[in-house]
C-alpha cells in the first residue's frame, strides 16, 4: 500500500488529488488562487503538489509565486521550504532558493542541513556545502545523498570510505577503505554481520585504536551489544561515548535505554536532543509505553502523526497499536481522523477491520476487508487480515489457505506469519506450530508473544526443560510486568506448577509487590494441593488489590477446599458484590448455601445464575439436584429435561433423569432408560445407576450381573463398593459417599493468623477477627496472636473490648513487654497519652528496647507536648536502626516541622544517598531547601521527583505545592497529571500580538470591541482574542534569591524606568499592551507573566534584606519609582529597601 497524506478534509484530499493528475491552465490558476487566498495554514503535500503541476505545466515557477505558496505552510514544517529551493536550484535561482530557506522557521535540522547542502553545492559554494553536509551526516549517517555531495565537494575527506563503513553497519556489501583505520573498522562490522561473530570480536579488541579509546570503535563495541541484547554493556559504552560523539550516537543511546527498560534515561537523552524529528517522536512513543504514563503516550501519539512526513502507514501503525493495547477509543479518534480524507484507502479499511474485530463486529469488519480487497487485492495486508477475519470465523481452512498464499510469495512477511502461527495453534498443530514460532524469533528473537506460544508447543510436545528455558528467557530479555504475569500463567496452564510457585517467590525479591503475582501464585500453590498456602497467598493478594472479584472468589476456593467453609462463604461474598454479573461467583456462592444447609438461598443464587448464563446447564443441574433432594421431583424433572434438550448428548444429565425417576417412584421407566443409556455408553457411572434401578425393581441378580460385567473391563473402587453394597443386602447403592472434610491441625494456627492480618489489610475486620479467633482456639493465648486481636479490635474501633483483652492478658502475665507494647497502643488509642508513655516505657523497661517502641514512645510524647523529647526519642530509635529509612524520613519530618532545618535537611541527605528515589525524602527535600531559599536546592529535587517512576497522585500535588510555593511554576506544571490545558493557538497568539501592538500606538483598549472591528475581527475570532488578553497567567511564591527571582527583578526595571511609570503605589498593575510592545517581548505569555510578577511583589509581605543597606546611599526620594531608578533594582527590591527606611 502506498503511504499516502493524511488531511483534515476529504476537500484537501481531492485538491491534492486533482493536482496530481491531468491539469489545465485554468484549473490550475483556480486552484493556485484559492489556496492563496485560504485562511490559516495549507498542508505541506498540498503546497509541493501545487508546486510540481505548476513545474509541470508552466515549465517553471517564479520566485514571487515560490515564495507565496510556501508562506501558507505551518511554521513547524519544512518540506514545501525545502521542495521550492531544489525547483528554484534547478532554474539556477540560488539567491531566491536561499531567501525561501533562510525564512523557514522550522527546527527539522537533518532536512533542513540536506536541503542548505544540495543549495550550496548547487551555488559551488564548497565549504559552506561541506559544512552544511557534515552537520547532516551528524544526525543521520545513512544519508547517501550526503555522502555524493561530500564525495564532489571535499574528495581528500575519505567519504567513501566513511560510506563503505556504514554500509557495512547497515549489513550491505561495499568496497574495502583505502585507510587503514576505516579498513579496521569496516572488516569489524563486515564480519560480524556476515555471522562470523568471534573474528569481528578479535579484530576489534585487538585493534591499536580501540584500545587507543577511539570513540567510534568504542560505538562499534556498543553496536555489537546491543545486537548481542547485551544492554547493560552497551549502556556503559554508550554513557562513555555519547557526549564526544555526534548526536546520531545519543540517538542509538536513548534507543538502547528503551530496549534496556530504562525510559526514563532514555527520555532525558530525547530531552536534550531535537524533539520534532521522526526518529525522536518514535523513541519517546516507546519509553512512554514502557512507562505506562498515558497521558504522556497520548501526547506523543498526536505529535508525531502531527508532523508532516506522518502518512496513513504511520497512522496505521499507531492505530493498530493503541487496538492491540485496548486503546480503542483513543484508536477511534485517529481512524475518523483518516476517514475524513482517505476512508477508501486499504490503510484505512485495514485498520478499521482491525478495530472492529476488537470491538467484536465481525461483520463490520468482513465488509471493511471485502472492499479493502477489491481496491488492493494484491497487498499482503489486505490478504492477511482477510485471512484472519476467516480465522475468527472458523474458516481454519480457508485461512491457512490464503495464508499460505501470502507467504509463497514472501516467507518472510510478518503479519502472515504472526496470522499462520494463530491458525496452527488453534489447529493443536504442535509440530508445524513450533517450527513458525522458530522462524519468527530468527526475524525478531525478542518477539514474547510468539516466545510464549512456543512454550506452550514444547509443553504439549513434552519438552518441559525447553518449554521453562523459553519461559525463563522471556523475563531475561524484558522483564516488564506484563511479561512476568505472562510467564506465570503460562507455567500454570502447562502444569509447571512447582515451577511457577518457586518463579514467584523469586519474582516477589526483586519487584514490588503485585496482586497478580500473589494470586498466580496461589494458582500454583492450589494446583499442588496447598490449599492453605494458597489462602494466605490470595490473602495477601486481596491486601493489595481489595477490590478484585477474581483474587476474593479463588480465595473463598482454597478456604473451601481446606474445609473453611466460614472464610470460604465470606470470600464469595466479597466476590458477588464486588462483580454481580459473573455467574461463576453465584454458582460458588450456591454450592457454600448448600454446605451450610441453605437451599433457598442456594436456589436463588442459581436462579441468577442461570439468569446470567442461560446457556450453561451446571446451575440448572444444581437447581434439579437441591429440588430432587427436597423431594420435589417434578420441579427437579422440569429443570432436567430443559438440560437434555439444550445438551441432548449429555449422559450425566440423562443419568440424573434416571435417578430422579427411580427416586420417585417410576422404577420401571428409569430402568428402561437406564438400560438404554448402557447400552450406548457403557461407563462405570451408567452401570452403576443400572444396578440401582435393577434393585429399585426388587432384581438384586440382574444388578449383580451388571456390576460383574463392568467389572471385567475396570476395576474401579466405586464398582467394587457397589458390587459389596448389593451383596451385603443393601436396597440401593450409596453413590455419594460424605465429603471429606480436612482436620484442623496445630500447623494451621500460623496460617490462619497470616490470614487474619491480610484481612485486616484489605478491611475485612469481621473475617479477621474470626481467623485470629480460630488461630487462638487452636494454639492457645500465644502472645503474638492476642496482639493480633488487639490491634484488630482497635481498628474496627472496639477500643474497651481491646483493653479488657490486654487487662486480662498482663494479669496472666505482668512480665511481658509485648503485652505492655500492646496496652500502650490501646492506651494511645483512646489519646491517654501518658498513659501510654507508662506502658512503653515498662515494655522498653523489660527487654524491649527496639526502634519501634521508641517510636511509639516519641509519639506519646509529641501527643503531651514534649516535642523536643519526641525529637529524641526518634533520634534513639533511628541510631538503634540505621538502615530503616523510614524511621529516618519520620524523624527529618519532626526536626522540620520543629525548624531545625539543618538537621532535618543532614537527614535527608543520608536517606537519598541511601536510596535516590524515595519520593517522600524527595518531597521533604524541596520543602527544607525552599525554606532554607535555596532554590539551586529546589532544582535539584525537582530534578531527582522528575526520574522515579513508582509516584502517587497525592504525592504528584504535594511536590507540584511546594514547588509553586517556591516559585518555580513552570516546573509545577510539567507534574500535573491532569489533563492539560489546551495551549492557545498559535493564530490567537498571532492575533493578540497584532492587536496589543495597535492598542499601544493608538492608545486604545485592547479589548474594546469597535477597535478590534476596525482591525477586521469579529464573532468568534473577536472573542477568542479578548479571552486571552483578559487571561491572567498567575505568578506563584516570589523566592529572593533564585534565578527566576533575578530575571523578573531585571525585567521589572527595564520596564518601569521604560513606561516611566511613576504612580506604582496606586496603579500596580501595568497595562500589558504597553509591557509587551515597550520590552520588546516574543510572546505575550512572557509579558503577561512580567505583569504577574509586578501585581504580586507589590501585595506580598516583603522579607528584610540588611544587605541591601549599602544602597540606601543613593536614594533620592520615597516613592518606589525613585528607588528603582537611583538604585537599579526591581520592584521588590525596592519595597525591600522601603522596609530597610520604615516605610510601610
Amino acid at each position: 500500500m502506498d503511504n499516502l497524506p493524511v488531511f483534515g478534509s476529504s476537500e484537501e484530499y481531492r485538491t491534492w488529488k486533482v493536482l496530481n493528475g491531468k491539469l489545465s491552465d485554468k484549473r490550475l490558476d483556480s486552484i493556485h488562487s484559492k489556496i492563496l487566498e485560504a485562511d490559516g495554514y495549507v498542508h505541506p503535500a498540498i503546497l509541493i503538489a501545487l508546486m510540481d503541476a505548476l513545474l509541470k505545466v508552466y515549465g517553471s515557477v517564479s520566485e514571487t509565486t515560490m515564495k507565496s505558496i510556501v508562506s501558507k505552510a505551518r511554521p513547524q514544517d519544512c518540506s514545501p521550504a525545502i521542495r521550492a529551493t531544489e525547483i528554484l536550484v534547478s532554474e539556477g535561482e540560488i539567491t531566491a532558493a536561499a531567501q525561501i530557506l533562510s525564512r523557514n522557521s522550522s527546527k527539522d535540522m537533518f532536512h533542513r542541513y540536506l536541503a542548505e547542502a544540495e543549495l550550496y553545492h548547487g551555488e559551488g559554494d564548497r565549504l559552506n556545502s561541506v559544512t552544511s553536509a557534515k552537520k547532516g551526516l551528524d544526525l543521520d549517517p545513512s544519508s547517501r545523498r550526503l555522502y555524493d555531495i561530500l564525495k564532489e565537494d571535499d574528495p581528500m575527506g575519505q567519504w567513501a570510505d566513511r560510506e563503505a563503513v556504514q554500509s557495512a553497519y547497515e549489513g550491505k556489501q561495499a568496497d574495502e577503505p583505502s585507510d587503514v583505520r576505516l579498513r579496521q573498522l569496516y572488516r569489524v562490522y563486515s564480519s560480524w554481520f556476515s555471522g562470523y561473530k568471534d573474528r569481528a570480536t578479535e579484530l576489534l579488541v585487538s585493534s591499536e585504536f580501540y584500545k587507543d579509546g577511539d570513540w567510534e570503535f568504542q560505538l562499534a563495541s556498543a553496536r555489537l551489544s546491543v545486537d548481542e541484547k547485551d544492554w547493560i554493556s552497551a549502556k556503559m559504552v554508550y554513557d562513555k561515548i555519547a557526549k564526544k560523539a555526534p548526536a546520531y550516537v545519543s540517538y542509538e543511546a536513548a534507543e538502547t535505554y528503551v530496549s534496556g527498560h530504562d525510559p526514563s534515561r532514555a527520555l532525558d537523552i530525547y530531552d536534550e536532543l531535537d524533539q520534532i524529528s521522526v526518529r525522536s517522536m518514535k523513541g519517546r512513543i516507546a519509553a512512554y509505553a514502557q512507562l505506562g504514563s498515558a497521558n504522556d503516550l497520548m501526547n506523543a501519539f498526536h505529535d508525531y502523526l502531527d508532523n508532516e512526513y506522518s502518512g496513513t502507514k504511520e497512522y496505521s501503525d499507531i492505530i493498530d497499536m493503541l487496538v492491540s493495547t485496548g486503546n480503542q477509543d483513543q484508536a477511534k479518534v485517529f481512524l475518523d481522523r483518516m476517514a475524513d480524507s482517505n476512508r477508501k484507502d486499504p490503510s484505512y479499511l485495514v485498520s478499521y477491520s482491525n478495530y472492529l474485530l476488537s470491538r467484536g463486529d465481525i461483520r463490520g469488519a468482513k465488509k471493511a476487508s471485502k472492499e479493502a480487497m477489491h481496491r488492493a487485492k494484491d497487498d499482503s495486508a489486505v490478504r492477511v487480515m482477510a485471512a484472519r477475519i476467516k480465522l475468527i470465523s472458523d474458516d481454519l481452512k480457508g485461512a491457512e489457505r490464503d495464508c499460505d498464499k501470502v507467504l509463497s510469495d514472501d516467507p518472510d512477511d510478518w503479519e502472515a506469519l504472526m496470522l499462520k502461527k494463530d491458525i496452527l495453534v488453534k489447529k493443536e498443530d504442535v509440530s508445524g506450530a513450533l517450527e513458525v514460532c522458530r522462524r519468527i524469533l530468527e526475524l525478531d528473537s525478542n518477539d514474547v508473544s510468539t516466545m510464549l506460544d512456543l512454550s506452550n508447543a514444547l509443553s504439549s510436545s513434552g519438552d518441559m526443560n525447553g518449554a521453562m528455558l523459553n519461559l525463563r528467557n522471556v523475563l531475561r530479555i524484558q522483564p516488564s510486568r506484563e511479561n512476568v504475569v505472562a510467564v506465570v500463567g503460562s507455567m500454570i496452564e502447562s502444569g509447571m506448577y512447582k515451577e511457577a510457585m518457586y518463579l514467584c517467590y523469586d519474582l516477589e525479591k526483586d519487584i514490588p509487590a503485585d496482586p497478580v503475582v500473589r494470586r498466580l501464585r496461589g494458582n500454583a500453590e492450589y494446583c499442588l494441593g496447598d490449599y492453605t498456602k494458597s489462602s494466605v497467598s490470595y490473602a495477601a493478594a486481596a491486601e493489595l488489590s481489595p477490590y478484585d472479584p477474581v483474587i476474593w472468589h479463588s480465595k473463598g476456593m482454597a478456604d473451601e477446599a481446606r474445609g473453611d467453609l466460614e472464610s470460604a462463604e465470606e470470600s464469595y461474598n466479597r466476590a458477588v458484590l464486588l462483580d454481580l454479573n459473573e455467574s461463576e461467583y453465584w454458582i460458588s456462592k450456591a454450592a457454600i448455601q448448600e454446605k451450610f444447609e441453605d437451599p433457598y438461598g442456594a436456589i436463588e443464587s442459581l436462579n441468577r445464575a442461570i439468569e446470567l448464563d442461560p446457556e450453561s446447564i451446571y446451575p440448572m443441574v444444581r437447581k434439579a439436584a437441591i429440588l430432587e433432594k427436597a423431594g420435589r421431583y417434578e420441579e427437579a424433572m422440569y429443570f432436567l429435561d430443559l438440560c437434555s434438550v439444550t445438551q441432548p448428548d449429555n449422559v450425566d444429565v440423562a443419568l440424573m433423569i434416571c435417578r430422579v425417576l427411580r427416586e420417585s417412584g417410576q422404577e420401571e421407566k428409569a430402568l428402561e432408560r437406564a438400560q438404554e443409556i448402557h447400552n450406548k455408553v457403557k461407563s462405570d457411572d451408567s452401570a452403576i445407576e443400572l444396578a440401582s434401578c435393577y434393585l429399585a425393581n426388587g432384581q438384586r441378580t440382574g444388578a449383580v450381573r451388571i456390576i460383574e460385567a463392568a467389572m471385567e473391563k475396570s476395576d474401579s473402587s466405586s464398582l467394587r463398593l457397589a458390587l459389596d453394597a448389593i451383596e451385603g443386602g443393601s436396597s440401593a447403592i450409596e453413590t455419594e459417599p460424605e465429603e471429606f472434610v480436612e482436620e484442623v491441625s496445630m500447623d494451621d494456627a500460623p496460617a490462619a493468623a497470616a490470614i487474619a492480618e491480610s484481612l485486616l489489610a484489605v478491611g475485612d475486620y469481621k473475617g479477621a477477627l474470626r481467623s485470629i479467633d480460630r488461630a487462638i482456639a487452636i494454639a492457645g493465648e500465644e502472645t503474638g496472636y492476642i496482639c493480633i486481636k488487639c490491634t484488630i479490635l482497635l481498628t474496627m474501633g472496639e477500643p474497651r473490648t481491646a483493653e479488657d483483652l490486654m487487662t486480662d492478658a498482663i494479669r496472666k502475665d505482668e512480665k511481658n513487654p509485648l503485652l505492655h507494647e500492646a496496652m500502650g497502643d490501646v492506651k494511645y488509642h483512646k489519646s491517654e497519652y501518658r498513659a501510654a508513655l507508662q506502658e512503653y516505657e515498662k515494655a522498653i523497661s523489660l527487654g524491649l528496647a527496639l526502634p519501634e517502641i521508641l517510636i511509639k514512645k516519641g509519639d506519646a510524647q509529641q501527643g503531651l507536648g514534649y516535642y523536643d523529647r519526641a525529637i529524641d526519642s526518634y533520634t534513639m530509635a533511628v541510631n538503634r536502626d540505621t538502615g530503616n529509612l523510614e524511621m529516618r524520613l519520620a524523624l527529618a519530618e519532626k526536626l522540620f516541622d520543629r525548624g531545625y532545618l539543618s538537621r532535618a535537611d543532614k537527614q535527608v541527605d543520608i536517606i537519598l544517598e541511601r536510596n535516590p528515589g524515595y519520593v517522600d525524602a524527595i518531597i521533604l527535600m524541596a520543602r527544607i531547601k525552599s525554606n532554607l531559599r535555596k532554590d539551586a536546592g529546589v532544582s535539584e529535587a525537582y530534578d531527582r521527583f522528575r526520574i522515579c517512576t513508582e509516584v502517587t497522585d497525592e504525592q504528584n500535588s504535594e511536590m507540584i505545592e511546594v514547588l509553586e510555593r517556591a516559585g518555580h511554576d513552570a516546573e509545577a506544571n510539567r507534574l500535573r497529571k491532569v489533563e492539560p490545558e489546551k495551549p492557545e493557538s498559535t493564530k490567537v497568539k498571532r492575533d493578540a500580538e497584532k492587536v496589543l501592538r495597535r492598542a499601544y500606538v493608538s492608545r486604545s483598549s485592547p479589548t474594546d470591541d469597535d477597535f478590534l472591528n476596525s482591525l477586521g475581527f469579529e464573532g468568534q475570532a473577536m472573542e477568542d482574542v479578548k479571552r486571552y488578553i483578559l487571561k491572567d497567567a498567575p505568578y506563584g511564591d516570589i523566592v529572593p534569591g533564585s534565578t527566576e527571582f533575578q530575571k523578573q527583578e531585571r525585567a521589572s526595571n527595564e520596564i518601569i524606568l521604560k513606561l516611566n511609570w511613576r504612580d506604582l503605589e496606586t496603579r500596580p498593575k501595568l497595562p500589558l499592551a504597553a509591557v509587551f510592545v515597550s520590552g520588546s517581548f516574543r510572546d505575550v505569555d512572557e509579558a503577561k507573566r512580567l505583569v504577574s510578577y509586578i501585581n504580586k511583589a507589590m501585595n506580598a509581605d516583603v522579607i528584610r534584606d540588611d544587605s541591601l543597606k549599602m544602597v540606601l546611599g543613593r536614594v533620592q526620594g520615597t516613592s518606589l519609582f525613585e528607588i528603582i531608578r537611583a538604585c537599579k533594582v526591581g520592584i521588590y527590591q525596592a519595597r525591600q529597601i522601603q522596609l530597610l527606611m520604615g516605610i510601610q
